[in-house]
């Protein structure tokens, strides 16, 4: 009977180990490219919201480890962590094993928490979210956690309050996103003072100040409308955008009415985003309004994915119809690179009518590189204008000194007929940009600005000499 019981024992012990073999060898499968995990880690490279890894597609080994792939989806919550700002901090550290210990925490340990917290509880009531962060995407990681929750246990994250951590930002972002589906009104206003050698007197006055609503109308429309005091247009109230978005497909979109035109960087970032508080000259000769009536069309197969524009327009700019029967064309691609992107556009068009009539084409090329902290941006055209060959480019490169200061460097320039000499404009401008806090910003620059004896009379006197420019800027 001893020795019955001892066989028994040591089958019983047997089949013990060998259920524990084999659930220890199901959870040590590897995770291959065909594995949901692994489809989601390499969308989330993509898009660059894996902490300390490059953007572009995941370049790792066809097979990952489970502690391979836990790894991963810790990088991947840190990474998102830092761009959904209200819980970020916390996030980060979550997904981080050396915050996750049980000894009781250091001083700074204490006070980056509670920092955190104190930051997540004061911007709960405002409706913002991460840099194309869905809670789709915080639902993947909850089920990623749950897959590899054995290996990250080991790995020392405190998994428990990591899933209640991730479910309650998804359930934010939620709310935040039904938020976004509501009308919304927005806008900014940018306060100057000038010291202007072009000018008689230095002055204070207001730059732009925009009004913006916008909202759905129905699951595939919406609109927006966004109304412009502005100094240049003699301090009158003018529509700028008013257009109707509808949705054409999964990777496409139509734009009717009148809107930015798909060209280039500084044609389609919004004024308040950009660093150098105007746009190059070259910019403001060749599409003055930046805007014009007509019809867009958007092709992009997802994100981080190349760009297609194409676009109808009158041709004259904002609040204008057309003086002819001959409608302006633009077409324009937006490529990604491992280290920034490239954009490409043509604008084929004409300007009045019968003899008078002129060619107003122009071929852009421009490149974003760079860093988050560090940038290096170009654009150059070439084309007609005015019945003449024109040429202008421009190259800024700014630099995050600081955490809320950015200095930056910019010069550009235009030549206004490519067959005649001394006819161009050359302006450098240094600047320095500090970020107040979320919406309101302080920029500081100055122009040196040089100006050919031949050039276009009418623009001579506004730009003789240089210019010293303060400028308070409030988004809401």
């Amino acid at each position: 009977m001893k020795i019955t019981g001892v066989v028994l024992s040591i089958v019983a012990i047997s089949l013990l180990l060998f259920c524990g073999a084999v659930s220890y060898a199901s959870t040590a499968e590897p995770i291959t490219r065909e594995h949901w995990a692994y489809r989601a880690i390499d969308n989330w490279a993509q898009r660059g919201l894996i902490a300390d890894y490059p953007v572009g597609p995941f370049s790792g080994p066809a097979k990952l480890t489970r502690f391979e792939a836990a790894s991963l989806t810790l990088r991947a919550i840190e990474g998102m962590g830092r761009e959904y700002e209200r819980q970020g901090v916390e996030i980060a550290q979550l997904a981080n094993p050396s915050f996750a210990t049980e000894k009781p925490p250091t001083e700074a340990e204490a006070k980056t928490e509670a920092q955190a917290k104190e930051k997540a509880e004061a911007a709960a009531a405002t409706v913002e979210r991460g840099a194309g962060i869905s809670p789709a995407d915080f639902a993947l990681l909850e089920k990623m956690v749950a897959e590899f929750r054995t290996e990250l246990a080991e790995m020392g994250t405190k998994v428990d309050k990591l899933e209640t951590l991730l479910a309650s930002t998804r359930q934010r972002l939620e709310v935040v996103e039904s938020n976004l589906r509501q009308h919304q009104i927005s806008g900014y206003i940018q306060f100057r003072f000038t010291d202007d050698k072009a000018k008689a007197n230095n002055t204070f006055f207001i730059r732009r100040a925009r009004l913006s609503v916008g909202g759905p109308i129905s699951p595939k429309v919406s609109y927006k409308i966004q109304l412009q005091l502005e100094k240049d247009s003699g301090s009158q109230v003018a529509i700028r955008d008013a257009y109707i978005d509808m949705v054409t497909g999964k990777e496409s979109r139509l734009r009717a009415g009148q809107a930015v035109l798909p060209i280039g960087y500084e044609l389609t970032e919004p004024d308040p985003d950009r660093l150098d508080p105007e746009r190059s000259f070259m910019m403001d000769r060749l599409f003055p309004d930046q805007r014009d009536i007509g019809v867009q069309w958007r092709w992009q197969k997802k994100a981080a994915t190349p760009a297609l524009d194409l676009a109808v327009v009158n041709g004259n700019g904002i609040n204008t119809t057309d003086e002819n029967d001959r409608k302006d064309v633009i077409a324009a691609i937006n490529a990604p690179l491992p280290f920034g992107s490239a954009t490409l556009a043509i604008y084929h068009g004409r300007s009045g009518v019968g003899d008078d009539a002129t060619a107003k084409d122009r071929l852009l090329a421009g490149i974003d590189i760079g860093k988050k902290n560090t940038e290096l941006r170009g654009e150059y055209i070439r084309g007609k204008d005015r019945g003449e060959d024109v040429m202008g480019w421009y190259a800024r490169l700014s630099q995050r000194m600081t955490k809320s200061g950015t200095p930056f460097i910019k010069y550009d320039t235009f030549d206004e007929n490519l067959d005649q000499s001394n006819d161009f404009f050359q302006r450098w401008t240094l600047g320095w940009v500090e970020q107040l806090d979320k919406n309101a910003r302080l920029t500081l620059a100055w122009e040196n600005r040089h100006i050919g004896p031949r050039f276009l009379k009418s623009d001579l006197d506004s730009y003789r000499g240089n210019l010293t420019m303060l400028q308070l800027q409030v988004k809401f």
